[in-house]
């Protein structure tokens, strides 16, 4: 019975933070343009197979800072009288704050020095997998539940399926634009355009002297 009532609670946390966006009016307005813009990039993504770049994850670290801020700026409101002692004596949403914090500074040096390789940096600043984490906490902080491991697992599954869901929309209209013949063409970077020249310039210098190509 205990297993059973465990299973309860996980699928009450987990329904709670499905339906978050549409019980909490508050939540909904920074919901909805994150929830958008997290599935236009998805199918950007899904379309243009183009690599994240060093800096676009260093922009994308920047979003956790923002999301403290504003998990702080509810905890300060979170009364009809808004006070700083409200933070303070919210232990578990201020050691997320705090976390996060720390966590996007951390990530910042990350992504500024490069401190990772690529392959490992790029998935796990990608937009996706930031925006999907930070929604993921921001749901559990505006339902205001329990902020334990089960809550924590509830999060994990979620943010799972939500990954998961995007991926299978990329893998879609990837497999839909190869079956109508459409051939996406990565963009070329200055550097490789640069490359191109100086050895196409080295082979026509090399054609000149050795008298392959006559001067004009």
């Amino acid at each position: 019975m205990a297993d059973l009532g465990l299973i309860g609670m996980f699928w009450e946390r987990l329904s709670a933070l499905v339906s978050a966006p549409f019980s909490n009016q508050e939540m909904l307005w920074v919901a909805i343009p994150l929830a958008v813009v997290i599935l236009l990039m998805a199918l950007y993504a899904g379309k243009y197979r183009e690599e994240l770049g060093w800096s676009s994850a260093f922009q994308n670290t920047t979003v956790y800072l923002f999301v403290a801020i504003d998990i702080i700026r509810k905890m300060y409101n979170s009364t009809a009288v808004p006070s700083w002692s409200n933070i303070y004596s919210n232990t578990a949403y201020l050691t997320i704050s705090l976390g996060l914090i720390i966590a996007g500074f951390v990530f910042m040096l990350i992504t500024f020095y490069h401190l990772l390789p690529k392959k490992w940096a790029f998935f796990a600043f990608d937009y996706t997998s930031v925006n999907i984490s930070l929604y993921v906490i921001m749901t559990i902080v505006y339902t205001d539940v329990p902020a334990d491991l089960l809550t924590a697992l509830a999060g994990v599954i979620l943010f799972a399926v939500i990954f998961a869901i995007l991926r299978a929309i990329q893998w879609l209209e990837a497999h839909a634009g190869k079956e109508e013949g459409i051939e996406i063409i990565h963009e070329k970077k200055p550097g490789d355009l640069a490359e191109k020249f100086k050895r196409e310039a080295e082979m026509i210098k090399k054609k000149k002297e050795s008298g392959e190509l006559k001067p004009a």
